[in-house]
This record gives C-alpha cells, structure tokens and sequence, in this order.
C-alpha cells in the first residue's frame, strides 16, 4: 500500500537504509517529470508511524528505541526532569526508556497503574519523527529543480490520533483533508485540519456499496 513500508529496512521513517530508498525512488521520478505543467506531489496517504497502519503507536524495533531515548534526553535534561513529568519515581525511570505498551494508551489504563504521561510524550516524538520525514522528502523533490506542489494526503484521522498536518504541514506547500468516514463531523474535521499561512484543500470522498 505504501512504498516506504515495502523499502526494506527495520524503520520506514528512521532506518537511513529505508530512507535512501525511498529518496532515491523520490528524487528519480520528480526528476523525470519535473517540469511537468499542473503536477503534484503526494508524499504518502493517510500516513501512520509504524507497520500497525492508521495508528500512532510503537513500531517496536531498536531504531525505534534508540530514537525515542535520544529525544527524551533533548527533551529532558535529566532524569529527575523525566520523573517529574511523568510522575514517577527516578528509580523507577531507567537508563534505556522502553516505548510505552497498548495498555498505556488506552484511557483505562491509568486505573492498573499504567501511565499515560509517557504515551503522551511518545504521541509527541511521532509527529516530530513524520514531520522530519516529510521535510527530508520534500527536499528530495526540490534538488531535482522541481517546483510543483507538495502534499500528504489525509483524512480525519490527522486531526485525531494519527500524524497531524498541525507538525508536518510546515513541510508542505498545501494541506488537505478527504473526509469519507466522520460524516457527522463534517465541518470541525475539515476546519481543524487547517494551518495558519497554508492553502488548504477539502474533498469528500465518498465510496460505493458494490
């Protein structure tokens, strides 16, 4: 369904292996047709973090991993920050942090003891990982001297759990939201998905039943 997830590699946003790959499909096709008149580029659509699709969870690998402790060091400067914001004890926040499990995003999780402060902070990390991505492929676009439109295509799911345009849409030329399945949501999808300064495109999107 989605190039970067057949590229190879441990991690579609992380891996450099994975990346390479996917600039150089990137960078070959937009040189190919760069001077195309009234062509787009549609990065990815309805973009996810991880290899479970349409969801803003781990991927669970050791890039991964790697990553999420190198951002919480520039977040926090020391452990005893970390603790506080989470609300944990220091001893209890270890050297090497672990991505936060299913259970710790779940809203009832907070009642068997799990904590949501750090799911929040891993909701956090995502965007900025598929934001930098999103940077790293529009400039594989504009070296190849093009200077048609760049987008990621998204539905409603941007403006809720997913990777939203509020982080990556700075990498974009224009924003866009093709509502299909919140239909009693019509407006606040549509309006949320907005950025300050960004053109915006709205579709609706509708399916057939055979």
């Amino acid at each position: 369904m989605h190039f970067c997830r057949r590229a190879g590699g441990t991690n579609p946003y992380l891996d450099p292996e994975a990346v390479r790959k996917q600039q150089t499909l990137i960078s070959t096709v937009a040189a190919r047709f760069h001077e195309v008149p009234w062509l787009m580029w549609d990065l990815i659509n309805e973009p996810s973090i991880s290899k479970r699709l349409w969801t803003m969870r781990p991927n669970d690998d050791w890039i991964e991993t790697e990553k999420w402790n190198e951002w919480l060091a520039k977040k926090y400067p020391d452990r005893e920050a970390l603790a506080a914001a989470w609300n944990m004890r220091v001893a209890s926040v270890a050297e090497n942090v672990s991505l936060p499990q299913e259970i710790e995003f779940n809203p009832r999780g907070m009642y068997t003891g799990r904590n949501s402060l750090k799911a929040h902070d891993y909701m956090l990390f995502a965007q900025d990982v598929f934001a930098d991505w999103t940077q790293t492929m529009r400039d594989a676009v504009r070296a190849t001297g093009s200077q048609q439109l760049v987008t990621v295509g998204q539905d409603e799911g941007g403006v809720m759990d997913r990777p939203s345009p509020a982080y990556y849409g700075r990498a974009l030329d224009f924003v866009t939201n093709h509502t299909w399945w919140q239909n009693d949501s019509l407006l606040w999808d549509s309006l949320v998905a907005k950025q300050p300064g960004k053109r915006f495109l709205y579709r609706k999107q509708a399916y057939s039943a055979n």
